[in-house]
């Protein structure tokens, strides 16, 4: 176990896990630099597309071990992404959404 202390990350105590390979589709540039930077302290190595049709291009021959996608890409879902390629190792999708507080209105 090792613990982190940058503000990123204060005081969490995380497992010591081997490297990984991890590919990340993002089409928000912050989201995204957020991501990779934070995978890239925990020793991680991160490739990354911006779209759909991007990330199909990229794929092949990356010999990735996790695939992370957003679900809403401009050219198709983290879904669709999924069905056309076939997973690696582990595969996350995750959407961001606003939500509207009706009691704030």
């Amino acid at each position: 176990m090792r613990t982190l202390t940058k503000p990123a990350v204060p005081m969490t105590t995380i497992p010591e896990t081997p490297p990984l390979r991890i590919f990340a589709a993002e089409n928000h540039e912050d989201t995204l630099l957020a991501l990779r930077l934070y995978l890239e302290e925990l020793g991680h190595s991160v490739e990354s597309a911006r779209t759909m049709t991007e990330a199909l291009e990229k794929l092949p021959g990356s010999n990735v071990q996790v695939l992370i996608s957003d679900i809403g890409l401009p050219d198709g879902t983290g879904w669709e992404l999924l069905q056309r390629r076939e997973p690696p190792a582990g595969c996350l999708c995750h959407r961001h959404e606003r939500i509207r507080d009706e009691r704030r209105q």
